[in-house]
């Protein structure tokens, strides 16, 4: 049988949500509590991998089980007993046995959290800028990524990676208030690093650093060498996936 659950996490401590030789990551912890819970051994598929700090709201995750010796209503709240809790299942339904998160996924949406003044409660779960933000600027650049092109610049090296075309759908900023900024996307996919180097691109742009001009050249371009800094991780928040 295949399971899918949504699963939701403080990013804070580990390295991703991907499984690493030296490192703690989402995946590992999500599969020990599994195996724990389950007494057998689970492989998982999320519908994104998350960089370290990175957090999600509501991670798709798919994995097959040979059965299951328990009620599935009870089943999140059985491996929850299992989870550390900044992590947490909140939902296992049984799907179609071919289902893939990954792979099934028509979707995916992100939204960055970026704060212009130092709050000590937030350390881990907001981006922090010491530059005073332009409002007007993050949004008119914000619009610049919407449609399918090449984010080569606005990423990070992967092998792994064949493919840079994305098409976004949706682009925009949104201001909480004179210090907080939020940064919502949503494509069909995203490469290694994309979301976090064009928050980074748009900060210098809200400064004054960078120009729309000069972010348009650099897209085209297709040189990592013309990206800005990326934001910080703690920031970044992966939404949701559609299917």
């Amino acid at each position: 049988m295949t399971i899918k659950s949504i699963v939701t996490y403080n990013g804070a401590n580990y390295a991703g949500w991907q499984r690493q030789k030296n490192a703690i990551s989402v995946q590992q912890v999500l599969e020990e509590a599994l195996r724990k819970c389950l007494k057998i051994s689970v492989v998982t598929t999320a519908a994104g991998r998350t960089d370290a700090g990175v957090h999600a709201l509501e991670m798709p995750v798919s994995f097959e089980l040979p059965s299951l010796n328990i009620p599935l209503s009870k089943l999140s709240k059985a491996i929850n007993s299992f989870l550390p809790f900044d992590v947490r299942v909140l939902s296992a339904i049984e799907v179609d046995p071919d289902f893939n998160a990954r792979f099934d996924a028509k979707s995916r949406a992100y939204k960055y959290i970026l704060i212009s003044e130092r709050d000590v409660f937030r350390i881990d779960t907001a981006g922090y800028t010491v530059y005073k933000t332009d409002f007007s600027l993050l949004q008119h650049a914000a619009q610049l990524f919407i449609g399918q092109h090449d984010f080569t610049t606005f990423s990070k090296n992967n092998p792994d990676t064949r493919n840079t075309l994305c098409n976004i759908v949706e682009s925009y900023w949104e201001q909480i208030s004179e210090s907080e900024f939020v940064y919502k996307v949503k494509a069909d996919r995203f490469i290694y690093g994309m979301v976090r180097s064009l928050v980074g691109s748009m900060i210098d742009v809200a400064r004054g650093k960078r120009n729309i001009e000069d972010l348009t050249q650099a897209l085209e371009a297709k040189k990592r060498s013309l990206n800005s800094p990326l934001a910080p991780p703690e920031g970044l928040y992966f939404v949701g996936a559609k299917y």
